[in-house]
């Protein structure tokens, strides 16, 4: 006789998120010299090694998006910008080369003129490292293997010297390589994996927005203008006042009390970057289970002559690091999904 398994609702949640888990390498046999050299290479410092193969072989098969994009959409991101330079008069010149750059923006669209993921494989390490573990199977006469025990030692050389030949025939890299008709996303999983989950704290940071009055004017997505080349992810508008808004994920986010903050203050733990500063007044962090708060620039802390840490009157985002969490006193506009 058979036992049933009664699952609660959390238990239930962690199954779902476990089976659709995309893992870094997974085309090949965990164990292979594919897999480890993968791996390997699985990391962002190789992408300045490999960002150039990657650009020039997508390059040839980018479509403008003037060609692409419908009038009326042109139309809402050219009034999308004119709302930025009347906020953010200091922005003028940034806002006019932008103008200047939407005339040869290009990306790769798919046979629907659907903008594709594949535009993501110059900045998603993982998927890179997928795309150059096949490269060296299918254009290197150097075995894997000896590639592997190379870079390991600190050897790069063979796999520049691949990476030069790769250079000079773009076309070919990519007919046997990216357009191959057995498999069209083994060169997006990951970039799709991350961008849903990135969607996700969009819709968290947007819903906490709206629910404290804010209307929504303007949300980026894959191909976007105002995302691409602005980096700005929210645009909101409160009794004639924006907002513009950079969304993060983070892993956590609580309260806490100390000497600083014996009222409480928010600890947030992530591993941001990519921040544009120059072009946002507020961030958004939210973690996977939809706890979210929206910050502008925080008081930086130094050590006084004691020892002990205090506040200056210096101002930054407060960006955490892997290894250093971040302290966020006063929330904007006190809007968070957490309580004190």
């Amino acid at each position: 006789m058979g036992y049933k398994i009664k699952l609660n609702e959390n238990q239930l949640k962690k199954l779902i998120a476990e089976e659709t888990v995309e893992r870094p390498c997974s085309k090949f046999d965990s164990g292979s010299d594919n897999y480890k050299f993968c791996i390997l290479v699985n990391s962002p410092t190789w992408v300045k090694m490999t960002r150039p193969l990657v650009d020039k072989v997508l390059e040839h098969k980018k479509r403008k998006w003037r060609d692409v994009t419908s009038s009326e959409k042109q139309k809402s991101v050219e009034s999308v910008l004119d709302i930025i330079e009347d906020s953010r008069p200091q922005a003028k010149q940034t806002i006019q080369k932008v103008r200047e750059k939407l005339d040869s923006l290009g990306f790769i669209y798919d046979e629907d003129d659907q903008w594709d993921y594949i535009n993501k494989l110059n900045t998603n390490y993982s998927d890179t490292a997928t795309f150059m573990t096949d490269l060296v199977d299918k254009f290197s006469d150097y075995p894997i293997k000896e590639l592997y025990d190379d870079i390991k030692e600190g050897n790069k050389t063979n796999l520049q010297d691949l990476i030069n030949q790769g250079l000079d025939a773009p076309q070919s890299v990519y007919d046997n390589l990216i357009d191959d008709p057995t498999d069209k996303f083994k060169y997006t999983r990951m970039a799709k994996y991350y961008t849903g989950k990135g969607d996700s704290v969009e819709d968290i940071i947007q819903t906490l927005m709206e629910s404290n009055g804010w209307v929504t004017i303007h949300r980026g997505g894959n191909g976007d203008p105002i995302d691409t080349l602005l980096g700005i992810d929210l645009i909101v508008e409160k009794n004639g006042f924006y907002k513009f808004i950079q969304s993060k994920k983070v892993f956590e986010i609580r309260v806490v009390k100390g000497p600083l903050n014996p009222t409480g203050a928010y600890l947030v733990k992530g591993n941001v970057f990519g921040i544009r500063e120059d072009m946002i007044d507020l961030l958004g962090y939210a973690t996977e289970d939809g706890r979210a708060i929206v910050t502008p620039k925080q008081r930086k802390t130094k050590k006084n002559s004691e020892g002990k840490f205090e506040y200056t009157n210096s101002l930054e985002y407060p960006t955490p690091t892997r290894n250093t969490p971040v302290i966020i006193q006063e929330p904007f506009q006190n809007i968070t999904n957490l309580s004190l």
